[in-house]
């Protein structure tokens, strides 16, 4: 038996997060479907602010469960804020990859698909010396798909 998709519709999830993040620490977010269902991500709006007077990064990575670690990335020193906007970074990262825009924007309109073995992990790490008491805003908008067998 061969397995289609079919598309469903666009949904809208969001996902923000008021607890405090300590520092050192990580706050995993995932796009996981229910079974028999596929999301494509095709838009995204991450924001954490700043941390005053912190030393250190914070960091955001995007990876799928079933490949590890993908080549996305962005690093920020934790006084400044990090935001992610249409797929592209909105501020200037310390470091990211790809390192462009067209790159970025690419790669996440490519990439992003997420099945209910198969999550796509938003991964945002706290890595200064200063408690993130700030909101941090997950917003995704996905298309969804049934997986169809013949």
């Amino acid at each position: 038996m061969m397995s289609n998709i079919e598309f469903l519709g666009i949904k809208y999830i969001e996902d923000n997060q008021t607890a405090t993040l300590n520092a050192a620490g990580t706050e995993q977010i995932q796009l996981q479907p229910p079974k028999g269902y596929v999301y494509k991500l095709i838009d995204l709006y991450f924001t954490a602010p700043a941390m005053a007077g912190s030393d250190g990064n914070h960091k955001v990575y995007l990876y799928n469960n079933s490949i590890g670690f993908s080549p996305f990335y962005g690093f920020m020193v934790g006084t400044s804020s990090i935001t992610l906007y249409q797929t592209s970074w909105l501020t200037a990262m310390g470091t990211e990859h790809p390192a462009n825009s067209i790159d970025q924007i690419s790669y996440l309109n490519n990439n992003i698909w997420a099945s209910y073995e198969n999550p796509y992990t938003f991964d945002y790490r706290n890595e200064t010396d200063a408690n993130q008491t700030g909101t941090r805003k997950y917003n995704f908008l996905v298309q969804v798909f049934k997986e169809v067998l013949e």
